[in-house]
């Protein structure tokens, strides 16, 4: 990268003495006697300025689209590791997921940084050139001429500025817009899309929010569009009108006049150039501002460097609160503790808190109040890696990948592959999940996807001392079902299951079971002690229980 913004600096300063020759050059052959050297200069000049110097031309864009490409490289990866290393309670804040869109967006600008600042000296030494060649003629001439470039820098950077702004207020529509053209186009989304009739109202949807940004834009591009050609025609007008005055007054001769003229035509073309380049340097340097701040920004994230731990010996809350939007708490002042040799089971109606309980005991989600002791050690305190190395977790809305069902389970884990039970996934060998993607690609089922979940957390788990599932057997027929919790059961003498389930005929297998209600434990015992004492428990025992006697 260094080595590449050096030759970079060295051609563009090579080019800009390249072009000072020539336009020096060409002044002097006009006043050269001798027609031998006239004929060679000519040569010298044409060999120049056809040949050398857009080769350097051409060489110096090939490298400055090599540095913005590896810049932008580098970004991508920065911001890729900052979203890798923040908490996952960020990405229920809309403003961190609005923050991510737009480093997307400015992504571009900001890998383009570096070679704005040699355009912006390339044109701007290419404006002095001329300056000093119009100065050699008329001084008069350079005072309205430089008050022009003023102007022109003053609206290129209002333009710039007003753009970085329009970028920013247009994440949201652009958002909305991406949305809604990603579900048109998902075959996931296609039958319910068909069925109900939503397809005109989710083009409306999309038609509109890429209207209101598409409208901010060429609004500000349409000022841009007017304001400029009428400063250049101030602009001509005033230095055509300068130089006839100086004639009548006879303080210049025509020839000059005409010298000047030619000169202001080839400075007009720089000074728009020139000042284009500032407001691009402006502009990039906002996005490269923007894009370092939200990255810097001081975020939770999980803890790499903490305390390691070998096994998990016990899990406790105290006071554990848990709240989305900081407003309405999900899990409210709770008291919850496993120890190893348990297996336990959570149970509640829908929206009750149970996901995000689990959430919190993996240490997903970072609780709003209160302290998740791990082995009697507060959990933002313990090395994550080594923590989820002692889990295998299994949620219910767990990652649909497209890509190989191998991938899918192990995640190029290479020596991992002899492990996985094809006839338990029912699953062919190499196959690829996703019809959208792949010529050949596979959908699966509910139950197959659940399946490969299940096969999934159990493969990456190094070390399982505690199992926790999340409706792990929503989608299965009841024969898998079956199977598989009393294979969880099987495994007591080694590892130990956290389970949240609907089904309380398997609730009776824990050795203690948490009955959560409005994200508070409001029961908690075995299955005998709650069928004597219990009130929630005991009566979704007899509602289930009539269900399948009827």
């Amino acid at each position: 990268m260094k080595k590449s913004n050096i030759i970079l600096a060295v051609l563009l300063f090579g080019i800009m003495l390249l072009s000072y020759g020539i336009e020096t050059a060409q002044y002097q052959l006009v006043t050269l006697q001798n027609t031998r050297s006239a004929i060679f200069l000519l040569c010298v000049i044409c060999i120049s300025y056809f040949i050398i110097l857009p080769f350097l031309n051409n060489l110096y864009t090939f490298l400055s689209k090599e540095v913005s490409f590896y810049r932008s490289t580098i970004i991508q990866e920065n911001i890729i590791r900052h979203i890798s290393e923040t908490a996952n309670n960020h990405f229920y804040n809309p403003d961190f997921l609005k923050e991510i869109h737009l480093c997307k967006n400015l992504t571009g600008l900001y890998s383009e940084y570096t070679v704005s600042i040699y355009k912006l000296l390339k044109y701007f030494f290419n404006y002095l050139i001329y300056i000093i060649a119009i100065s050699t003629v008329s001084t008069p001439v350079i005072i309205p001429f430089v008050f022009f470039t003023l102007i022109y820098i003053i609206v290129k950077f209002l333009y710039a500025a007003q753009s970085i702004d329009t970028l920013i207020d247009n994440v949201s529509d652009d958002k909305d817009a991406e949305y809604y053209r990603k579900i048109l186009s998902d075959y996931n989304y296609v039958r319910d899309i068909r069925l109900f009739q939503f397809d005109e109202y989710i083009c409306q949807k999309s038609i509109q929010a890429f209207h209101r940004g598409l409208e901010k834009r060429y609004r500000l591009r349409n000022k841009n569009a007017i304001i400029c050609p009428l400063l250049n025609v101030l602009f001509a007008g005033c230095i055509i009108g300068i130089g006839a005055i100086s004639v009548l007054n006879q303080n210049i001769s025509l020839a000059s006049v005409v010298l000047v003229a030619s000169c202001t035509i080839k400075s007009l073309m720089q000074v728009e150039p020139a000042s284009d380049a500032f407001g691009e340097f402006i502009e990039k340097r906002g996005a490269k501002q923007k894009i370092n701040g939200i990255i810097s920004r001081n975020r939770t994230k999980y803890n790499r460097s903490g305390i390691f731990i070998e096994e998990i010996q016990n899990i406790r809350f105290e006071n554990v609160s848990f709240s989305y939007d900081g407003t309405k708490d999900i899990i409210h002042n709770m008291n919850f503790e496993w120890k190893s040799g348990e297996n336990i089971c959570i149970l509640g109606i829908n929206g009750a808190g149970k996901s995000t309980l689990l959430n919190l005991i993996l240490g997903i989600n970072k609780p709003t109040s209160g302290t998740v002791f791990v082995n009697n050690i507060p959990l933002e305190n313990i090395d994550y890696s080594s923590y989820v190395s002692c889990i295998a977790a299994c949620s219910q809305d767990f990652a649909h990948f497209k890509d190989s069902i191998e991938n899918n389970v192990i995640f190029g884990s290479n020596e991992k592959l002899d492990l996985i039970d094809y006839k338990y996934l029912s699953v062919p060998k190499g196959s690829m999940i996703g019809p959208d993607l792949y010529a050949d690609g596979v959908e699966l089922s509910g139950g197959q996807w659940q399946k490969t979940a299940v096969c999934r957390s159990n493969l990456n788990c190094r070390k399982k001392h505690l199992i926790i599932m999340d409706e792990p057997t929503a989608a299965m027929d009841a024969y898998s079902e079956s199977s598989f919790f009393e294979k969880i059961m099987e495994l007591k003498e080694t590892c130990n299951a956290i389970f949240i389930t609907h089904r309380v005929g398997y609730a009776k297998m824990a050795d203690k079971i948490y009955i959560v209600d409005v994200g508070k434990i409001v029961e908690s015992g075995s299955h005998a002690d709650l069928m004597d004492n219990g009130f929630y428990y005991k009566n979704m025992y007899i509602k289930q229980g009539e269900m399948y006697e009827a």
